[in-house]
C-alpha cells in the first residue's frame, strides 16, 4: 500500500511540475509558434499550433486562425475583398450578444492605424483590435480571465502582430 501512495504522490508532483513549466512557457513567449497568413504579410505568434479556417462569403475572403489554451482564447482573422475597404469596424457583434464596452482607443500596429476595444463578455475580459491595412482588415481578439498569467499571455499575443 505504501508503494501505491508513493506512486500517486510522484504522479501528482509530475502533473503540477508540468503545469507550472507549461504556464511559464506560455507567459514568457519564447517557445510560441509564428503563423503567417497566406496572402498577406501578416504574422502573429501563438502559444501552440492554431486551427486555421478559410471562408468565402460573397466577394469577401476570410482567413481565421484561432487557439484555445487553458482559459485563454486567441483569434485573428484577415478579411479581404472590395467590400471590406469601406466597412466600419468595431465590436458590434459582441455587443449585440451582451458584451459591455469598457473602453476604446486608437492604436498603431507598425505604421497602420487601428482601433482597440476592451469589453466584458460573459464574465471574461476581451480585447479586440481592428487594424486597417492597404487592402484588408485584420481583426485580432483575445478572451481571458482575471488572473495575471492570462493577461500577460494576452498582451504577448496582441503584441506579436507584425505586418512585414
Amino acid at each position: 500500500m505504501g508503494k501505491v501512495i508513493k506512486l500517486a504522490l510522484i504522479g501528482i508532483i509530475a502533473i503540477v511540475t508540468y503545469k507550472h513549466f507549461n504556464t511559464k512557457e506560455q507567459v514568457d513567449g519564447q517557445n510560441w509558434l509564428q503563423y503567417q497568413f497566406d496572402s498577406d504579410n501578416v504574422v502573429v505568434k501563438f502559444p501552440d499550433k492554431p486551427k486555421v479556417e478559410n471562408i468565402s462569403v460573397e466577394n469577401l475572403q476570410i482567413e481565421m486562425v484561432r487557439l484555445r489554451r487553458e482559459n485563454v482564447e486567441y483569434g485573428i482573422s484577415v478579411f479581404r475583398g472590395e467590400s471590406i475597404l469601406h466597412a466600419q469596424s468595431g465590436p458590434a457583434s459582441l455587443i449585440k450578444k451582451g458584451a459591455e464596452l469598457i473602453s476604446s482607443n486608437n492604436i498603431f500596429v507598425m505604421d497602420y492605424l487601428g482601433d482597440e476595444y476592451h469589453l466584458i463578455y460573459k464574465g471574461r475580459n476581451v480585447t479586440q483590435r481592428f487594424i486597417h491595412l492597404d487592402d484588408s482588415l485584420v481583426s485580432q481578439i483575445v478572451f481571458f480571465g482575471e488572473g495575471d498569467i492570462p493577461k500577460k499571455s494576452a498582451q504577448l499575443f496582441l503584441g506579436s502582430l507584425e505586418v512585414l
